[in-house]
């Protein structure tokens, strides 16, 4: 069973809200890779930046996560909400790991295999439904992902290859480039995809993992934070540059905590009495 919790102090209908809203903003940040992806490759391919991102194509790009986030959410809404089924089920799970009232949570779940009257299990078709359509939703942002990732690495293999009339500069930066976009490309694969088809995959298969699916949360949250470190760290200019400000940082810093270290040496005037005649 994969499920996620929002504790909130507000009322039932507030705290639904929220936890679509949350659904809605996974979605969209999924989708948002996607489309990095894509202008990246439209930005060295102008002939397909041209014909499907030039004048108003552009709006697309920012279209598709709002359409992606909408129909994960709404998936969320419709199928995964909490339900008394679900409540009973999680109830003493929720208590024991969280010590929380299931009654006081908002979460949605995907519950995939119920039991029936004779001990039997079986899986529930609507479930299985539900988590297809946000397959489809992943999946599209995963496919865009691959797919122009893979375009623009074959570009830079192009490039690479005619580089013989270039110079020495142009090559290693190119060669930079290429070595950043490799890392940068596995990047959303490890912290958001792969995080994201394991909250699935395993439930769907009846295997109790028994993991707090809310780091999937924060590694989405964290992708765009460390995604600029590829090319800060392997391209040599941003490198150095990088460095410079570094050292610039502690240099202020020992100078600050020089000062500071005086005032305080500094002796304090004496405090004598004073006889007046």
């Amino acid at each position: 069973m994969t499920y996620y919790f929002v504790k909130l102090n507000f009322s039932y209908h507030i705290r639904r809200d929220i936890s679509d809203v949350y659904c809605f903003c996974f979605g969209f940040s999924m989708a948002i890779f996607a489309v990095h992806f894509i202008y990246r490759y439209g930005a060295v391919n102008r002939k397909f930046y041209r014909k499907y991102l030039s004048g108003y194509k552009e709006i697309y790009l920012y279209v598709f996560p709002v359409c992606s986030g909408s129909v994960y959410g709404f998936i969320c809404w419709l199928f995964l909400w909490k339900d008394e089924d679900k409540n009973e089920y999680l109830r003493s799970t929720v208590m024991e790991n969280y010590g929380l009232d299931i009654e006081r949570c908002s979460y949605v779940s995907a519950r995939f295999w119920l039991i029936d009257g004779n001990g039997n299990v079986y899986p529930d078709a609507r479930m299985f439904f539900a988590i297809l359509l946000a397959w489809i939703v992943l999946g599209a942002s995963l496919f865009s992902v691959i797919y122009f990732g893979v375009r623009y690495y074959r570009w830079f293999l192009d490039l690479l290859k005619k580089q013989t009339s270039q110079s020495q500069f142009l090559k290693s930066l190119h060669n930079q480039l290429f070595h950043s976009l490799l890392v940068q490309c596995f990047l959303p694969l490890i912290l958001m995809y792969i995080p994201a088809g394991i909250v699935f995959i395993f439930p769907m298969l009846n295997i109790h993992l028994n993991v707090n699916y809310g780091f999937i949360g924060l590694t989405t949250a964290i992708y765009p934070a460390i995604d600029p470190f590829p090319t800060i760290f392997i391209i040599k200019k941003y490198r150095e540059s990088t460095w410079i400000i570094i050292q610039k940082c502690f240099f202020w810093n020992k100078i600050f905590h020089f000062l500071s270290v005086k005032k305080q040496k500094t002796v304090a005037p004496s405090t004598q009495s004073t006889s007046y005649f």
